[in-house]
């Protein structure tokens, strides 16, 4: 229980050692399931992937006769984390010594064994097999929520699923749910992968301010508990957040270095960071070369990879390499539709554009627009009026292109993602019609820095500063050093006088 209790609380070492100490000393089949998951978290989190599906799996099967449901939770948490370490050997070696364990699990069990082998064939690139089991887990969690009394990082780990199945904002209301249990609880251990995840999903849905915010805390407490592992991921969201701001130094600083072919999981926001970072700035060559990298890494097989094809298709067709990345579209294609995500079809209707002849073109961005309406990621709808604003002007029909050209101009200032911005100015200004840069004075938030932004929100609630430590895991010193650095920026002099601005972020303001 102390090595449980230690781990959740972000003390990685000490419940290392006090596994290590009760080990020995354990026969309960129950009980050696919990330790197990105790040194699989402390493996996961320390990037030792490895380690962590190797106790889960051996113990799964040493326990499978006597409590055949946990060891089939175990079995999936295995194959997670081999899915993670991007070993496809490791993944198909699980699926061998799952089909030999002939687990019994009763007729209402959660369908982990369903999702472990759903997540092989969906490394194997079989959405159509692979996601329903995967789905019908997830659904479970989202139906029961805490009914059956799963762990805290029980839930966490079914709910990472949103992405595979293409459900944001599902993903992202259950990433909320966990953050403020982590915080209820003061579970430091499993907050870190928890912010990754509603990062994610705010990325996604083009929350990016939000994003910001929630991936600059994650770091901080990521490399507090010694979770590289998560760092590491936290490092390339915030790469990724700084190439849609354009900032190449601040990007390239925090992607992962060395060879992009060689990056791990872990990595792969640094990875797609890069690439992002020459898209938007028109370097289509570089661009090319860094999506395929990534692709043809360990990495490749990851979810976030599978979103980046509409952005290598963009590269492949300025570079005049289409035929390079048909295969590719036809995949996303296929998960697209499996998926049945109203963004997945806009973004494979793109793919289908850009890579039509000119005379066929058109209709598939009409569909990928019309789909588009109501699928809640402006930032790829304005990149696909962006295209097709450009194909309209390319083939003569300037007055027709203003509008859709319009549209993406006014997201990409509204997100602060200059690059893009300039990119729809400079199309709009080939059709004749010119458009000043955006001067307007930044809203409130977005003078701070992203803890200077969370403590001014919560202060402006009337929270103390003891108060707004604890649910940031700040010293109240701390808390008020950022009060002091924040009030010259928002000019005002008392935390009274914060209720009067407009602090409400891109999630909470109406769409």
């Amino acid at each position: 229980l102390a090595a449980s209790a230690a781990a959740d609380a972000g003390q990685n070492e000490r419940a290392a050692e006090l596994a290590l100490r009760a080990a020995p000393h354990l026969t309960d089949p129950a009980v050696l399931a919990q330790l197990a998951q105790v040194r699989a978290a402390v493996a996961r989190e320390q990037g030792r992937l490895d380690a962590s599906y190797s106790v889960l799996l051996d113990t799964a099967a040493e326990i499978a006769p006597h409590t055949p449901e946990t060891a089939a939770f175990m079995a999936y948490e295995a194959m997670t984390a081999a899915w993670l370490s991007g070993h496809r050997q490791s993944i198909d070696e699980i699926s061998r010594r799952l089909a030999g364990l002939d687990l019994k699990t009763p007729p209402d069990a959660l369908p982990y064994l369903p999702a472990a082998e759903g997540l092989a064939r969906l490394a194997a690139g079989d959405p159509g097999s692979g996601l329903p089991p995967l789905r019908a887990l997830f659904e479970s969690l989202r139906a029961e929520r805490h009914d059956r009394g799963h762990t805290l990082r029980e839930r966490v780990s079914i709910a990472s699923w949103f992405s595979p199945l293409g459900d944001l904002e599902t993903g992202n209301d259950l990433a909320a749910e966990l953050d403020r249990e982590c915080r209820e609880q003061g579970a430091l251990g499993p907050l870190p992968l928890v912010l990754l995840m509603r990062t994610r999903a705010r990325i996604f849905l083009g929350r990016h301010s939000c994003a910001l915010t929630g991936a600059a805390e994650g770091l901080r407490i990521a490399q507090d508990t010694g979770q590289p592992h998560y760092a590491g991921q936290l490092s390339g969201v915030l790469a990724y957040l700084a190439a849609l701001d354009g900032d190449e130094d601040r990007c390239r600083e925090l992607a992962a270095k060395g060879d992009l072919r060689q990056v791990l999981p872990g990595q792969v926001w640094g990875g797609i960071a890069v690439a992002m970072l020459e898209l938007g700035l028109g370097r289509y060559e570089s661009a090319l070369r860094a999506y395929e990298d990534v692709a043809a890494s360990p990495s490749g097989h990851t979810i976030v990879v599978l979103y980046c094809v509409p952005d290598r298709v963009e590269a492949a067709v300025r570079t005049g390499q289409a035929d390079s990345v048909r295969e590719s579209a036809q995949a996303f294609a296929e998960w697209a539709a499996h998926t049945g995500a109203a963004w997945a079809g806009a973004l494979a209707a793109r793919c289908r554009a850009l890579l039509a002849p000119d005379a066929e073109a058109g209709p598939a961005y009409e569909e990928a627009l019309a789909l588009h309406l109501d699928d809640g990621r402006p930032f790829e709808r304005a990149r696909t009026e962006l295209l097709f604003g450009e194909w309209l002007r390319r083939a003569g029909r300037r007055s027709e292109a203003r509008t859709p050209l319009r549209s993406a101009l006014d997201t990409f200032e509204l997100l602060a993602a200059p690059p893009w911005a300039e990119r729809a100015r400079a199309e709009l200004r080939a059709t004749g019609e010119s458009r000043a840069r955006h001067s307007g004075d930044a809203a409130p938030l977005e003078r701070l820095t992203p803890q200077e932004r969370q403590v001014v929100r919560l202060a402006a609630t009337g929270m103390t500063n003891r108060d707004i430590g604890a649910q940031l895991f700040l010293s109240p010193r701390t808390v008020g050093y950022h009060l002091y650095n924040a009030y010259p920026k928002l000019g005002v002099a008392s935390r009274g006088e914060l209720a009067r601005l407009e602090l409400r972020d891109q999630e909470e303001a109406p769409a």
